[in-house]
């Protein structure tokens, strides 16, 4: 009897393969806090700088969240532990009929966070009902609104409702909409190797 030892040369490299592939898997998180102060989505000044000429009473959410990310960018460009990237971010919301919301793709070089989508949160359980959200996604906000605990934080979906509204966590536990101007916090979300390299 022909008694097998070791691994045949396929079997050694569908184990190569499989760790290859999963030394490229990260994993999305969501700092629980906001950092630093309080800010616009899209303010009056980076709306008109950007080329924007209707930005109105309220706001105009048609070029994105420059500020919140403008402002997130500069607060984690130093944080040297987490790989930068690119990305492309994408008005993750559809109208009633089924057509992309808002604002065109914007791309972003060279950071190490980004914001957190509609969708992410709804896949997380938020919804417009007061305590939908998991805690976690909303602790460290208040109705009183302080620096260290602001109403809520930017989402980086525009709502289709009004070209003046986004979406946002409140401190309440929900999504809802809120005029861009407003001031909130930002939160980070980075990007976390499945296995230490």
């Amino acid at each position: 009897m022909n008694k097998k030892n070791g691994f045949t040369l396929i079997e050694l490299l569908a184990v190569i393969i499989i760790f290859s592939v999963i030394a490229f898997i990260t994993i999305p998180v969501i700092m629980n806090k906001n950092l630093g102060n309080i800010l616009a989505w899209i303010s009056k000044e980076d709306y008109e700088t950007s080329g924007g000429t209707n930005y109105g009473t309220y706001g105009n959410n048609e070029l994105g969240p420059l500020t919140a990310l403008e402002v997130l960018e500069e607060r984690t460009k130093n944080w040297t532990n987490i790989k930068s990237y690119d990305y492309e971010l994408i008005d993750d919301k559809t109208d009633y009929y089924g057509v992309q919301v808002r604002y065109q793709p914007i791309k972003r070089t060279n950071v190490r966070a980004r914001m957190l989508t509609y969708t992410e949160a709804n896949s997380l359980g938020c919804t417009s009902s007061n305590k939908s959200c998991p805690t976690w996604l909303y602790e460290n906000t208040s109705d009183l609104s302080t620096e260290e605990a602001p109403y809520g934080y930017w989402l980086s979906t525009a709502a289709s409702t009004y070209g003046y509204n986004v979406y946002r966590i409140r401190y309440a536990g929900d999504i809802n909409c809120i005029r861009v101007y407003n001031n909130l916090g930002v939160r980070p979300v980075i990007k976390v190797p499945k296995t230490n390299n």
